[in-house]
């Protein structure tokens, strides 16, 4: 129980002193970005709001909110959060990050404050899994706006959220320009092969076993090219280790395409 609290207060401390410090008191706008994260997308739609941002993840610390807020009771990160959306006024709070367990209890302690969270990711059952509980433990979870994928990911966070369910399809994707030029006679796959030993890898690669060896029969028959968009393009080591898997698949001539 000593190490635990000890091991508490050292990851606290570390948090603070490697984060930027800002002694100004935030400004006062209609709306706040919890979480910088991707916080360039959202920009382009909210820039004309001029948002401010509450930084969650250490990169930037207000030293000012932070000593407001240690009058407050309630986990540091709250009450963090709460002095610094009372100061900054909010009509509406956004974040990208839609499984951020912090967001998820603003609209509750914040009454007067709409919430709106943007899926960012496929989100797995451990997400869910950990919502169920806090419910199971008495939490209040709400976000006014979920803003999803679809609506199976919608209906899902409606379970433990209470909100309203917007299916919007992925605003990262569709804010990526497409490109006119087709290769034709090309099929592609989209890679999300990852060196990670999560869940979603063997969930991956047992779905690539089974689609991948008919992508290929098919494109022989039919006299096509299959390439593979692989996606480790920024990491040397992990973008060997995903062709060497890819050809362990399909054989060695297998053609691939590195995209930026």
């Amino acid at each position: 129980m000593l190490f635990k609290s000890i091991r508490k207060l050292w990851s606290r401390f570390t948090f603070i002193a490697f984060s930027r410090k800002v002694w100004n008191w935030p400004r006062k706008s209609q709306v706040l970005i919890f979480d910088a994260c991707n916080q360039e997308i959202l920009m382009e739609y909210l820039e004309s709001w001029n948002p401010e941002v509450l930084f969650v993840r250490g990169e930037e610390i207000n030293i000012k909110v932070l000593l407001k807020s240690l009058f407050r009771a309630g986990s540091r990160e709250d009450a963090y959060a709460d002095c610094f959306i009372e100061l900054v006024r909010p009509i509406m709070i956004v974040t990208f990050i839609d499984n951020h367990s912090g967001f998820h209890s603003i609209a509750a302690r914040n009454p007067d404050t709409l919430t709106l969270f943007i899926q960012n990711g496929m989100r797995d059952p451990q997400i869910f899994e950990r919502l169920a509980s806090r419910v199971s433990l008495g939490d209040s979870l709400k976000v006014n706006y979920m803003m999803t994928f679809g609506d199976s990911s919608g209906t899902e966070y409606s379970k433990y959220i209470k909100g309203f369910a917007v299916s919007m399809g992925s605003l990262k994707n569709n804010h990526v320009s497409k490109l006119q030029e087709k290769q034709k006679g090309t099929m592609s796959f989209v890679s999300q092969w990852d060196g990670c030993a999560d869940p979603w890898k063997s969930y991956f690669e047992w779905a690539y076993s089974i689609v991948l060896p008919y992508l290929a029969n098919y494109a022989t028959e039919h006299n096509k090219r299959l390439m593979i968009i692989l996606r480790n393009y920024k990491q040397p080591e992990l973008l060997s280790q995903e062709k060497a898997y890819f050809r362990s698949l399909l054989g060695s001539a297998q053609e691939f395409y590195e995209s930026n």
